[in-house]
């Protein structure tokens, strides 16, 4: 059976014009996924970007060769969501996230 680390997953929000970054709470940075399996995403809006009004995400996914993944400026990968993204505050660290399921 084959597994995938997951190199680099991308998560970009749109605000405006100008793009801003989010944070991936799960699946972390070198998280081994199997190919095929669902599983929630994370996504976390840092407290710097509480003004910005957020449109839509793209998430994406790059396998490892080796432990060693692409470079995230090099590409994107496959294409896991794009679309919108309404996040909401949550207990206990009341940051704004949202949970895409079934990736």
């Amino acid at each position: 059976q084959e597994f995938i680390s997951v190199a680099a997953v991308i998560a970009t929000a749109v605000s405006s014009v100008f793009g801003q970054t989010v944070e991936l709470g799960y699946p972390t940075n070198g998280a081994v996924l199997t190919p095929g399996q669902s599983f929630t995403a994370h996504v976390i809006q840092p407290e710097s970007l509480a003004s910005c009004i957020q449109v839509g995400i793209a998430l994406t996914i790059d396998a490892c060769s080796n432990g060693v993944g692409p470079q995230p400026t090099d590409q994107l990968g496959n294409v896991l969501y794009a679309g919108p993204w309404t996040p909401t505050c949550t207990l206990p660290e009341w940051v704004p996230r949202d949970q895409l399921s079934s990736l």
